[in-house]
């Protein structure tokens, strides 16, 4: 958690400069670029570092309930994205809503009655465990969603450059 959270603090520190850097010079498709060099490093330190920690059993791959999750955050985040200029109330992000809604409810279900749940929901059963979750993914919306519309603010109202923005 400490190696993580040193990497989280720099990424944060870095990570808008680059960004503006390479949005302003390549092109905004070069930030997806950036992490296949980056990923392939912090694999091989990863494999050369870090010890094995193989389970006592190992798990299967559960293609069902992992495709339900795709089906839930793929018409989630197109809804997400398309409502503003679409519109809330359309048919079409309606739509991708009541996708994103019934596959997330059958997620639940299915993963209530799976002996191997990709999240053991007797975890939150736990207070501790479910309010530090709670605050940790709280705390990660706030932040990005401070960065997204701060970046937004800069570039679009105030006319900088991604570089001057980031």
């Amino acid at each position: 958690l400490g190696i993580w959270s040193g990497i989280f603090g720099v990424a944060s520190a870095c990570g808008p400069i680059v960004g503006g850097i390479l949005v302003s010079s390549v092109g905004w498709r070069s930030v997806f670029l950036v992490n296949v060099p980056i990923g392939v490093i912090m694999l091989l330190a990863a494999r050369r570092s870090l010890p094995e920690s193989r389970g006592p059993y190992p798990r299967r791959v559960d293609g069902p309930r992992q495709l339900l999750m795709i089906v839930f955050l793929g018409p989630l985040t197109y809804a997400m994205i398309e409502g503003p200029s679409a519109g809330w109330a359309s048919p079409e992000i309606l739509a991708q809503f009541a996708v994103a809604a019934a596959s997330l409810v059958t997620f639940v279900l299915a993963e209530r009655r799976h002996p191997e749940p990709l999240l053991d929901p007797r975890f939150f059963r736990s207070p501790p465990f479910t309010g530090a979750s709670v605050i940790a993914v709280l705390a990660f919306l706030v932040m990005a969603g401070f960065l997204f519309v701060s970046t937004l603010y800069l570039q679009d109202v105030r006319g900088d450059s991604p570089l001057r923005a980031g």
